[in-house]
């Protein structure tokens, strides 16, 4: 690592939790008080130099205060910096003009302090209105103050021309220097808030839509749409009540786990939606966010794996459980409701008769209303259950699925008409 990698580390390294806006300020002074530590030694060669004892010792006790605010503003103390720092840069420049006059230009340092001041984050502004104040009064003050005596420390006028091309020179340079590191603090804290952007965007795609996240994103307050064709599915885990029972409750959600997460991958296959779990249920839809034609054609075929699924889980596990699905086919109201929990469901008489497709329905088995039979009859093979009567819908016909089509459409035998 680079000397100047290393410096920018120390200077925008975080040692504590610290806002967008409070990272700002932090790195600000790091850098402002590091910087008038390293001045200052420097200082207090040349004054040692002009034979100015007493601007020597000052200097000491302003290298001090200026570590100490350092140490306080890496412990989160901010604030107490900033006032440490504002209060030693206005003394210091005070016995620098009465030692060495105006001509000197160590007033030129309070510049420093709007500099700061422009710096610092905005929830800082009565700070900053303080040090823009504070600096505008000790300017003048000090103009007067040197207007009162003759220096105390007479130097040549080279000298003093010199000092006071220096002191411009390091005003300059500190400023500069300031702008650097707010400009790379900056730059840090837009990409803090844009890691965050992408954790809370891919947080919402894993519990709603991509497109409804978006949405939501982009602040629309109400998200309501109507769907003129969706596909619905409901499957419900028959016999895992009991294991509930029986299994310890680690082991339970496992296995309830690793089986909605064999759904959910089948569904990215298919491009479907997961609308939501509820229990040992898993609700499933077609059609909605965004409209498609075969979403009929695509549920059946993601049914049949998930039947598939859950067979072969319940072979590996040793357990007796069923899968038992029912879809339909209707127009429905999709959107987003809740304001800490989001969640995007469906309402409307085609969620109703899937769900009792599948509280109606054989365990083990895919039953399909007539609706959804006309859509997916020429491609898969389906077997007619008959007329069942189905609670708050009365008596309705409805399909077994059993598979995907070979050729024309296979015939399968008809299942008695069973009334539940």
């Amino acid at each position: 690592m680079t000397f100047i990698a290393r410096l920018s580390r120390f200077f925008t390294e975080r040692t504590r939790h610290i806002s967008v806006t409070g990272y700002r300020t932090f790195v600000v002074l790091n850098v402002g008080l590091s910087a008038a530590a390293v001045i200052h030694v420097v200082v207090t060669t040349l004054f040692a130099s002009l034979g100015a004892d007493a601007l020597v010792r000052l200097n000491i006790a302003s290298i001090g205060s200026y570590l100490l605010g350092l140490y306080l503003n890496r412990r989160g103390f901010s604030a107490l910096a900033v006032a440490i720092a504002a209060a030693e840069l206005i003394v210091h420049q005070y016995f620098c003009v009465t030692y060495l006059g105006w001509a000197a230009g160590f007033q030129y340092y309070l510049f420093v302090l709007p500099g700061i001041a422009f710096f610092l984050a905005r929830s800082r502004f009565p700070t900053r209105g303080l040090i823009l104040a504070a600096a505008a009064v000790a300017f003048m003050w000090l103009g007067w103050v040197a207007e009162q005596a003759p220096p105390r420390i007479l130097q040549h006028t080279t000298t003093l021309s010199i000092l006071n091309r220096s002191n411009i020179a390091a005003v300059f340079g500190l400023l500069g220097f300031f702008a650097f590191f707010y400009n790379r603090a900056a730059d840090l804290a837009e990409a803090r808030v844009e890691e965050e952007r992408r954790k809370v965007l891919d947080l919402m795609n894993l519990i709603l839509p991509a497109q409804i996240a978006e949405r939501l994103q982009n602040k629309q307050e109400v998200i309501a749409d109507r769907f003129e064709s969706v596909t619905v599915l409901f499957a419900d885990m028959v016999g895992f009540t009991p294991l509930s029972a029986r299994l310890p409750p680690e082991k339970l959600v496992a296995m309830l786990d690793t089986i909605f997460s064999d759904f959910d991958a089948l569904l990215d296959r298919h491009g479907l939606e997961k609308i939501k779990t509820i229990g040992d249920a898993y609700m499933v839809a077609a059609g909605v966010p965004s409209p498609r034609k075969d979403h009929a054609v695509a549920v059946a075929a993601a049914a049949l794996e998930m039947q598939a699924a859950a067979k072969a889980r319940s072979r590996e596990w040793g357990e007796a459980f069923e899968l038992r699905i029912g879809i339909h086919i209707g127009p429905l109201v999709a959107g987003v409701i809740g304001k800490r929990r989001f969640i995007y469901d469906l309402w409307g008489d085609t969620v109703n008769t899937a769900a009792r497709m599948e509280s109606h329905g054989i365990p083990g088995e895919i039953q399909v209303s007539e609706d959804m039979w006309h859509e997916i009859h020429n491609d898969f093979d389906l077997a007619e259950r008959g007329v069942i009567n189905v609670k708050g819908k009365g008596p309705m016909r409805t399909w077994l699925l059993r598979g995907h089509a070979v050729g024309k459409q296979a015939s399968s035998p008809r299942i008695p008409a069973v009334v539940v």
